[in-house]
């Protein structure tokens, strides 16, 4: 078996991403265009079998939008610095080899980029696993409590990492969301992201005032 090369596989996710803007700015211009056609199928009267098949394909890009917002979290949050630096002791995921202290120190990768290169979400769970490790609080628990986030905002998030895994690893002919429901995902996911922001921003500000 060949062994991966995580400097390279960051290299090509730089030269995928050449502008690094923040992960919110980011998230939006993917999924604006997804919100916009969402909507135009919610006004047609009848669907075409092709536009069908495109409808399985949103909770793929929302669950995207939703990956690369946290890995860039996660990855934002590490560059900072202290204290969120300092828990990347936290997270078990991530093995420090010989080599990936050699690469680090060549400047191959900021500590940031290397440690969210090893986070994998497949779930809101491991959102929570994650953001929770970073930032030192239980994320989902004070997000809840602090935005005041409905269930069902979680629920229909939950729904799209489920059918974003049919999509991806099954044939599941039959299976796709109607028009509504995948203009639903797309919004699940902005306020589950636009939530997050706000509670992030929060966190950050109070970081600054002491």
């Amino acid at each position: 078996m060949t062994k991966r090369d995580y400097f390279a596989e960051i290299q090509d996710l730089r030269l995928r991403n050449p502008e690094r803007k923040g992960s919110f700015d980011a998230m939006l211009y993917r999924l604006e265009p997804l919100h916009k056609s969402t909507n135009d199928l919610l006004k047609r009267r009848r669907l075409s079998v092709t536009q069908r098949e495109l409808l399985r394909y949103v909770p793929v890009g929302a669950v995207a939008c939703i990956e690369g917002y946290y890995k860039g979290i996660v990855r934002d949050l590490i560059d900072m610095g202290v204290p969120y630096r300092d828990n990347i002791v936290n997270l078990k995921e991530v093995k420090l080899t010989l080599e990936g202290l050699i690469g680090l120190h060549g400047g191959k990768a900021t500590l940031g980029e290397f440690v969210s290169h090893f986070v994998g979400i497949s779930n809101l769970e491991d959102i929570d696993k994650y953001i929770s490790a970073i930032l030192g609080i239980e994320f989902l628990k004070q997000l809840k409590s602090e935005t005041g986030l409905p269930d069902k905002v979680f629920s229909g998030v939950s729904r799209a990492f489920e059918l974003r895994h049919i999509v991806v690893h099954e044939l599941a002919p039959n299976v796709h969301p109607t028009p509504r429901e995948a203009s639903e995902y797309v919004m699940w996911t902005f306020f589950l992201l636009m939530a997050t922001e706000r509670l992030l921003q929060g966190l950050l500000e109070g970081d600054t005032d002491t």
